[in-house]
């Protein structure tokens, strides 16, 4: 499964990633410090 997480904040990106990490299933997560990085991401 691939996850987005956008947030301007180092560390909350940091902690949804811990969260979902410690479900123990095999994510891809990708990580965006901003909506334009993601959005640019999609194309």
């Amino acid at each position: 499964m691939e996850i987005g997480g956008c947030d301007d904040s180092r560390e909350d990106r940091g902690a949804l990633r811990a969260l979902l990490e410690s479900c123990g299933h095999d994510f891809e997560i990708k990580e965006y410090g901003s909506g334009a990085e993601l959005y640019a991401d999609m194309g």
